[in-house]
């Protein structure tokens, strides 16, 4: 007999979803306006790891605000607010030099360009120099501050997402927890180790069953990049087997970039 629902999905979302914050986290680092509506785009550079936001509204306490993190330096930002000359939709100049802020314990977040101050901040100089296409989503900028001048280049394009998605959900119809451990992104990983993460999966599984298979149901969908990261998305579809029923459970996984691969946000169930 094949049943179709979510709740055998119930223990999985809960474990790799919930436990170990790959939704929540994700929630809280893109906020209101992660996808370009508060007027922010943020751009970051693939080879060095810098990352930059900047206002570009027409109106409204964004425009002409920005923020540059440099791994191993710190985050950077203006005391007022930089000027923004949009030549046209694929051209705008952003210029500012005067004093700002330096937060060097910034934690900085490689990934979604999602970046906390330490509170702790000293005086410096900024002179910022940059063009934005804000059609295209790519930029070129240079910070100078302190005699240092820090660069970013943004950015290629993501490759197609379909040969990782399908060694993500091969690991997941094999039971293969340590290998969807190491699919898992970054900031999740950090959250917890790899032996509780492979303990915590079986164990859920071994509750609420066995699983048949794990397939796309649809090509992959690709954000538009205006956050500042790349993301991906596909139509799943797992089939369990308890007690001699099999179920059928509809859900999402959705992706995001990372320097050199795509890794595993969430499979969570459609709604």
């Amino acid at each position: 007999m094949m049943t179709n629902g979510r709740r055998m999905l119930i223990g999985f979302v809960a474990t790799s979803v919930v436990a170990f914050a790959l939704v929540l986290a994700v929630t809280a680092r893109l906020g209101a306006g992660a996808d370009g509506s508060s007027g922010f785009l943020t751009f970051k550079d693939a080879a060095n790891g810098t990352s930059l936001s900047v206002g570009l509204a027409d109106a409204g306490d964004a425009r002409g605000r920005f923020q540059f993190a440099v791994d191993d330096v710190g985050l950077f930002w203006p005391a007022d607010v930089a000027t923004v000359d949009v030549k046209s939709d694929s051209s705008a100049i952003v210029r500012y030099e005067g004093p700002g802020f330096l937060d060097a314990a910034a934690r900085l977040d490689g990934t979604f360009g999602y970046h906390e101050t330490s509170g702790d901040s000293i005086p410096v100089d900024l002179r910022l120099e940059m063009q934005v296409n804000p059609d295209r989503i790519t930029a070129t900028a240079e910070l100078w501050s302190g005699g240092q001048q820090h660069h970013l280049v943004d950015r290629r394009a993501a490759p197609d997402a379909d040969a990782d998605l399908d060694s993500i959900l091969a690991a997941i119809e094999r039971s293969d927890w340590t290998s969807l451990y190491g699919w898992v992104y970054a900031d999740a990983r950090a959250t917890i180790e790899q032996a509780e993460f492979v303990a915590q999966m079986g164990a859920t599984f071994a509750t609420h069953g066995t699983i048949v298979a794990v397939d796309r149901s649809g090509s992959v969908r690709y954000g538009d990049g205006r956050a500042g990261f790349d993301t991906a998305s596909a139509d799943v579809v797992l089939t369990m087997s308890s007690g001699g029923a099999q179920t059928v459970i509809n859900a999402t996984a959705s992706l995001v970039w990372e320097t050199d691969r795509w890794s595993l946000l969430s499979i969570a169930p459609d709604s």
